[in-house]
């Protein structure tokens, strides 16, 4: 059998032991018997005591312990969380640990959300069907004697995809886990680990991020596969969203306007400059306006970023909607750079792939380059003009399968939506598609 075809065989396998991370159905003794919770608290609580005095750098086992208590989905239908009926357990409660403790632990224990891929059921030698942490587990032969190469393959094939996937693969067995990357700790300077296509959900009904009756958890919302999951994100106590790159949330820190880039599922930050530093930067624009009350017209941005291969250097940039200027820093450095030069607004700024889009009042595109480190910031270059019998205003862009969208109408007075593929204006190729 060709290697390729020997790839195509062993990815199968792969989706189904993954897939078996996340609802293995448990054996049954009898055709009429019930199976048991996937939840086996007595286990999970015995497992507790590897963690007291190590609440910031966590054993292994409790890792195990915790990923598998603080889990998502466990048990069907089973109404109580696994975590909840963990530490109702003699064994936990003489820890003396609490379940505020484990739940911040999740993190550490570098959890991405949701946690079920994490478990499986093997029977256990009490008799029974027993849930325990999969790297406890007996995993099949095959799968830990494969060729460390082919295990980098597939799992850079699973990252291309949602971090999730990736997630799910290093945890069908310790030699797929050790021998790939942990998320946590790249999860912000090395792109692969970006959860793009996760998008925070807004809750509704004055239930802003850091409401008090949120409790300092925020959803997330997959656009693939429509899944919900819930994260404990207490910065939201004294910060504030403005942006999201990438899947990752861009952050403004209330005391000193710091911007931070958040990866919301490992909890790694990338600190970068206060917006205070534009202030003074910012004479010759919005005559009139007081500089002390010129900062808030700061926070409408749109925000891309370049990364270094080493995973050394970011670049952040942010274009500002209402004074028409973009500015650049990395976290290196002590103050943003505001641009010199301003760009012609026809919509709001759209960034992606490292590059901010902007459309002209006279439907010109410009695309203007986050910088790489050592580079200089060169001012907005035409890429495309729109004619006004191929598209009228108000034109906008999306991104959609990796492929930006340019969405305009058929006339002034906007009877018929109208979509081009960006590559396609570039090649002065005018297919378009009716909405």
């Amino acid at each position: 059998m060709e290697r390729r075809d020997q790839f195509v065989v062993i990815l199968g396998l792969v989706a189904l032991l993954s897939a078996s991370a996340v609802a293995l159905p448990t054996q049954r003794a009898g055709k009429d018997e019930e199976p048991a919770s996937p939840c086996d608290p007595i286990l999970l609580a015995g497992m507790a005591a590897s963690c007291v005095g190590n609440l910031v750098k966590p054993s292994e086992v409790c890792c195990e312990m915790v990923i598998a208590s603080v889990g998502f989905g466990y048990g069907g239908t089973d109404p109580v969380p696994c975590l909840c009926r963990v530490v109702k357990e003699h064994e936990f409660m003489a820890t003396g640990l609490s379940a505020d403790m484990i739940v911040k632990m999740y993190r550490v224990c570098d959890g991405v959300l949701p946690v079920d891929p994490f478990m499986g059921h093997i029977r256990h030698q009490r008799g029974g069907d027993m849930a325990v942490p999969l790297s406890l587990a007996a995993s099949p032969p095959w799968a830990s004697s494969l060729p460390d190469d082919l295990v980098r393959t597939m799992a850079s094939r699973l990252l291309a995809g949602d971090l999730l996937d990736y997630v799910r693969f290093r945890a069908v067995c310790h030699p797929w886990r050790s021998g790939t990357a942990s998320p946590r700790g790249r999860g912000v300077v090395d792109p692969r680990f970006h959860p793009r296509r996760w998008m925070m959900l807004s809750e509704g009904h004055g239930l802003y991020p850091g409401h008090p009756k949120l409790h300092g958890y925020v959803r997330f919302f997959n656009l693939d596969t429509g899944a919900f999951v819930s994260v404990h994100i207490p910065l939201f106590e004294d910060h504030c969203v403005l942006d999201s790159f990438d899947g990752l949330l861009v952050l403004q820190r209330d005391h000193d306007t710091a911007i931070r880039l958040l990866h919301p599922f490992t909890g790694d930050i990338l600190d970068l400059p206060p917006l205070s530093t534009l202030v003074p930067q910012m004479q010759q624009d919005l005559p009139g306006v007081p500089t002390r009350q010129k900062l808030p017209f700061l926070k409408s941005i749109s925000t891309a970023a370049t990364f270094s291969d080493d995973g050394g250097v970011v670049t952040v940039m942010l274009a500002f909607a209402n004074i028409y200027r973009v500015a650049v820093a990395t976290p290196r450095d002590s103050q943003w750079t505001m641009s010199t030069w301003l760009y012609s607004l026809g919509s709001p700024p759209f960034s992606c792939q490292g590059k901010t889009f902007v459309v002209s009042v006279t439907s010109k595109i410009f695309q203007i380059d986050t910088p790489l480190p050592g580079q200089v910031l060169q001012p907005p270059k035409l890429i495309a003009t729109c004619s006004v019998d191929k598209l009228c205003r108000p034109i906008f862009f999306v991104e959609c399968d990796s492929e930006i969208l340019v969405i305009g109408y058929t006339d002034i007075l906007c009877s018929k939506m109208l979509i081009y593929k960006l590559s396609d204006l570039l090649a002065q190729s005018y297919k378009h598609w009716y909405v």
